[in-house]
């Protein structure tokens, strides 16, 4: 996929984001947010593929969620960056989730592109779309705490929510979800 394509998607994330925060805001009049749902390309070389993630009552705002984790990992600092972990952006992606994201969907995002909110966003949805999908199929619905673990304790996480471990990574997920929920 070429740099227009993945630019492409960047402006049809940011364009949902506001479509769901207008909505939701009550911006258009009466509006069912029930009905809302907001969908990824599968493959974003074939984009007639498209899959629903999640409809507006699984996960309530995940507009919020994301604003709230920039707030835990950067402060909303977009070139924000982490050298003990080479995490950047205002989501301080790391390099191992960004090749996730890459392999997942066959883009090339690059480290450097991070910096950008869009971007960083966009990886976001996708990493939530792509192991979400596990979470659903273990016949769990999918909260903002999934996610908060997904995205701080990698792609099987979202198991500890429900399955707690006495373990040093618990602690950590458990300490990271109250960080987070204190910004929701």
């Amino acid at each position: 996929m070429n740099k227009l394509t993945e630019l492409n998607y960047v402006v049809i994330v940011v364009v949902l984001f506001l479509f769901i925060a207008l909505t939701s805001n009550g911006a258009f009049g009466s509006t069912n947010t029930d009905e809302i749902e907001i969908v990824f390309p599968e493959n974003p070389s074939k984009s007639q593929n498209t899959v629903i993630i999640w409809t507006a009552n699984t996960v309530p705002d995940l507009t919020d969620l994301i604003l709230a984790l920039e707030q835990v990992e950067s402060n909303g600092n977009e070139t924000a960056y982490n050298e003990s972990e080479k995490a950047l952006g205002c989501l301080q992606i790391r390099p191992i989730m960004l090749a996730d994201y890459n392999r997942i969907y066959g883009t090339s995002f690059t480290h450097d592109q991070m910096k950008s909110r869009s971007t960083s966003h966009l990886v976001a949805i996708g990493i939530f779309h792509h192991y979400g999908k596990y979470i659903e199929r273990n016949g769990e619905t999918t909260n903002a705490k999934h996610l908060a673990f997904i995205w701080n304790g990698g792609g099987s996480a979202w198991k500890r929510v429900n399955n707690p471990r006495d373990d040093r990574k618990q602690t950590n997920l458990e300490t990271y979800w109250k960080k987070v929920s204190k910004n929701l």
